[in-house]
């Protein structure tokens, strides 16, 4: 991971840095307590489910979140 700056803000902070990882808002599916260990956890999910979907943050299938989209259900 390049830049931890996400690991030490606040928890808006760390919420921005994923915001700008997924492109845009995602809601949480499982939202874990605020330590230094789950954010890691979070943030290697993310980047493993980027890597695994060609570099785009899919809209389903992370264990943490899920992007929100504009499309009606």
């Amino acid at each position: 991971m390049e830049n931890r700056h996400f690991i030490r803000g606040s928890w808006d902070d760390f919420e921005s840095w994923i915001k700008e990882k997924v492109g845009g808002e995602f809601s949480w599916k499982v939202r874990p307590r605020d330590t230094k260990v789950n954010r890691m956890a979070v943030a290697q999910s993310i980047i493993e489910a980027m890597e695994r979907s060609g570099g785009t943050f899919p809209s389903s299938g992370n264990v943490f979140l899920e992007r929100e989209t504009d499309e009606p259900d």
